[in-house]
């Protein structure tokens, strides 16, 4: 038997083996649409160098570093620009809205009600008069914020005997660039942000990573560069 047939799985095995590593733990933490085609071509690619003996061994072990070379790039430039990140993962999609199901939104991502009533099922609610809000991530995963009078109660709740009302966060900036059509959804404009910005003794917009609006009216913010504790 050929000494190849032995290397050759070896070398596939660590070869995608650092490139996993490169890579990060993203591609196993969010199955987005590109991440899912992205490990279909690395595992054509592993098979094609551990198993298949016809082809060059050099060529193929090339073109699966300049694959993986490829995603990195790709991840990179996503990580830096919003605009890259939601064509290449998409965003996230209200399916449920104040208790009603959104018709156009399932169609948008192709899904019917069963599929949304089986989602609802794998956390455990098995009716829609519970759930208030319901948004279809972009991994596939279905996030739910309940009814208030559906959430279990909290220590708080418990020693003041009244349940406080639920948080549903309204995200207005994002990577430092403000999503307009979320502030229009919530009745804002540019000029009430920056002087909500202002209050809390932030100069400017520059300084913000991360903003929502929280459902009692309040800006919580996230600057850059915070210090890691």
């Amino acid at each position: 038997m050929h000494v190849e047939t032995f290397l050759r799985p070896i070398a596939a095995f660590f070869a995608l083996l650092l490139i996993s590593r490169v890579l990060g733990k993203k591609q196993i933490r969010q199955i987005t649409a590109f991440n899912y085609i992205s490990s279909i071509a690395f595992g054509a690619c592993t098979a094609m160098l551990a198993f298949n003996l016809t082809l060059p061994f050099w060529p193929q072990l090339a073109g699966m570093f300049t694959w993986g070379a490829l995603s990195y790039i790709t991840e990179q430039v996503a990580q830096k620009s919003r605009r890259i990140r939601l064509l290449l993962e998409g965003e996230p999609t209200v399916v449920i809205k104040q208790g009603k199901i959104l018709e156009k939104s399932l169609g948008k991502e192709k899904m019917n009600v069963e599929e949304l009533i089986m989602l609802l099922r794998q956390q455990q609610i098995f009716s829609l008069t519970e759930v208030d809000y319901a948004i279809l991530e972009p991994d596939g995963q279905l996030s739910i914020l309940k009814k208030m009078n559906n959430q279990p109660a909290t220590k708080q709740d418990l020693q003041t005997g009244s349940p406080k009302a639920a948080a549903f966060g309204v995200q207005i900036v994002s990577d430092g660039q403000v999503l307009t059509h979320n502030l229009q959804t919530i009745k804002r404009d540019q000029t009430w942000l920056d002087q909500q910005l202002r209050r809390q003794k932030i100069p400017s917009l520059h300084s913000v990573f991360y903003a929502e609006v929280q459902k009692d009216g309040k800006l919580y913010v996230d600057k850059r560069k915070d210090q890691p504790y």
